[in-house]
């Protein structure tokens, strides 16, 4: 009686030990909805899907996953990768079993869209992004102050109608066509990535704009205005993209005073070098 008692308790053991219980199948079942399948969608978007198993009882499936022709992504993480459809197949046994956390689809990584990416038709032509490095960073968020001194600044341009973040320290006039040089300075510096123009260096600055030339022509006593209002402000990038062929130790107070509010001055080098301008 006893070694039948014995026997029978081996028998029962065995049918309920975790290798009997648990032996898994393939099947042609859906997926279940309570399989852990964040999106349905996005599995059928994509060719290979992504299995984590449960922490506790997922070395149970691993003969499945081996004969099913998974590999291994991360083992800290249980993770495989296998085809979609055979993922389909098993994905409910799996779940029977208690052995699967989620199911997600190994989906492609896209790259991040820059200020590069708007479709500006004359990107192709702006060679200086490249030279100055432009093209392999990201600029900051909207809101960092770049004050260009220059002559005025045609508001109603297309890269500056509508455009954000622009203020104007003073008014602004474009007396004739040799008078664009200040619009064509703001928008190397800002000009913002929508489909139009250029692009700028950093397209959502917060562009304060200075007329140095109000009538037409620039001199020393607008452009250290302009200055003065722009670091007024607060710390700023200040473009100067002018010049003299003289050195004025007034134009260097204004410049140092600048920089002692916490702004950073930056000046052409010149057009003229081949001139005999340093």
């Amino acid at each position: 009686m006893k070694r039948t008692a014995f026997a029978l308790l081996v028998v029962a053991l065995a049918a309920t030990s975790p290798a009997a219980a648990h032996r898994l199948r393939t099947s042609t079942r859906p997926v279940p909805a309570s399989a852990g399948v964040l999106d349905v969608q996005a599995l059928d978007r994509n060719s290979f899907a992504l299995i984590q198993l449960d922490r506790v009882r997922g070395h149970l499936a691993l003969p499945l996953l081996r004969r099913s022709g998974a590999t291994l992504v991360a083992a800290e993480l249980g993770l495989w990768r296998l085809q979609r459809e055979i993922a389909r197949q098993i994905v409910p046994e799996l779940t029977l079993g208690r052995t699967l956390r989620r199911v997600v689809a190994d989906h492609p990584l896209r790259r991040p869209r820059t200020h590069l990416h708007a479709g500006d038709p004359l990107l192709p032509s702006e060679y200086w992004l490249k030279v100055v490095g432009a093209n392999r960073v990201e600029p900051p968020g909207p809101g960092v102050p770049v004050t260009v001194i220059d002559t005025g600044v045609d508001l109603s341009h297309p890269e500056f109608d509508g455009r954000p973040n622009t203020l104007a320290l003073n008014r602004q006039t474009v007396v004739g066509p040799d008078d664009d040089h200040g619009t064509a300075v703001s928008s190397v510096v800002a000009a913002p990535a929508n489909g139009i123009g250029l692009v700028g260096v950093y397209p959502d600055a917060l562009l304060q704009i200075w007329d140095a030339s109000p009538r037409g022509g620039g001199n020393l006593s607008n452009e250290i205005r302009g200055i003065l209002a722009g670091s007024r402000r607060g710390p700023t990038v200040i473009n100067l993209s002018l010049g003299s062929e003289e050195f004025d130790p007034i134009e260097e107070e204004a410049i140092l005073l600048a920089l002692s509010r916490g702004s950073l001055v930056v000046a052409s080098s010149g057009n003229d070098f081949q001139e005999g301008n340093p």
